[in-house]
């Protein structure tokens, strides 16, 4: 079964991940326990200070809405969700962060794209962690969270589609898979 985190104390967190540049795309399914305060279900970025990397991040701009946070020391941008989650069913969640915008997929369906932002080469971008901010402080997801994946691509409408009906990340262009965390497997 899926991977469970408190919303308290615990978080999943890999340093020395393989770097990878823009663009990037994260795909996750989460079965979220609440939706108070901002909780970060994963991110991908420098292991210091104010994180540069890509994220997905609940409850911003409000409670069950999903945004990819994509922050490169510049520019901060937080496309989000076309609609809100309902807490005790599972979901997908697909945030793609490409050489110019960013988008939010929430079961397959696309939010609104960010306007035209300037990237950066993430080049010190090599910590990876699930359920928490970088360093685990803040931000804790209260929930469980499997079949993760992060992808060195901008994946497309019809990826988020095959994704959010059930395809694992290792079935969906498997070529640009930088990683793979099942997290005990199908939900």
């Amino acid at each position: 079964m899926a991977r469970s985190l408190n919303g308290s104390t615990q978080r999943l967190e890999k340093t020395g991940f393989q770097n990878v540049v823009l663009p990037v795309s994260i795909s996750l399914r989460f079965y979220a326990n609440s939706t108070s305060g901002f909780q970060r279900i994963a991110i991908w970025a420098t292991g210091s200070g104010s994180p540069t990397g890509a994220s997905v991040l609940l409850n911003y701009p409000s409670a069950g809405y999903v945004a990819n946070q994509v922050y490169n020391g510049f520019t901060n941008s937080l496309p989000y969700s076309a609609s809100t989650i309902s807490t005790g069913q599972w979901h997908h969640a697909l945030v793609v962060s490409g050489a110019t915008q960013a988008i939010t997929y929430l079961d397959g369906v696309a939010g609104t794209p960010s306007g035209t932002y300037s990237t950066a080469t993430y080049t010190n971008a090599t910590v990876f962690t699930i359920g928490a901010m970088v360093g685990g402080g803040s931000q804790l997801f209260n929930g469980r969270v499997c079949e993760v994946g992060v992808y060195s691509a901008e994946l497309t409408a019809a990826d988020a589609a095959a994704l959010a009906d059930g395809y694992t990340p290792p079935q969906i262009r498997p070529s640009v898979l930088a990683a793979y965390y099942p997290l005990g497997g199908h939900y």
